[in-house]
């Protein structure tokens, strides 16, 4: 599993064509089981536990898909989606939010922007199946 240190790419081999996932989570139990969910996915990865430099990568990046915490140190999950949706170069990358913020926010979620939505927890093949689906897969 790769450390939480706010940005790392998982695989040095970054090579054209792989899709770029980008996950925002500051728990580190769950950030792992993320990484354990998305791994058989042919892809890159960043990792941010942090939502300001999150909100900083994105405005030099361009991911194929988010995977974004709602509850974060610095900017919090809820403003970097509203910020995505309302910048054109990222209103169309899919977003999966996943939270323990409990039942009843998932329709403010969505409404926002959001493509799909996962309480904590969820099963990772779960959000494997989310993620395949996003990124055109089967």
């Amino acid at each position: 599993m790769s450390q939480l240190n706010g940005s790392s790419g998982s695989q040095p081999d970054d090579a054209p064509g792989k899709a770029l996932i980008l996950v925002v989570e500051d728990v580190p139990v769950i950030h792992d089981v993320i990484e354990l969910s998305l791994r058989a996915l042919d892809a890159s990865y960043e990792f941010h536990t942090d939502g300001t430099a999150a909100l900083e990568w994105l405005e030099a990046n361009l991911p194929d898909m988010v995977v974004l915490d709602l509850a974060l140190p610095g900017t919090d999950g809820w403003a970097i989606l509203k910020h995505m949706r309302g910048e054109p170069r990222l209103a169309s990358v899919p977003v999966v939010v996943v939270t323990a913020h409990g039942p009843g926010i998932e329709q403010d979620v969505l409404e926002l922007g959001a493509n799909a939505y996962l309480d904590k927890p969820f099963l990772p093949s779960t959000l494997r199946s989310i993620a395949n689906d996003l990124l055109g897969r089967t």
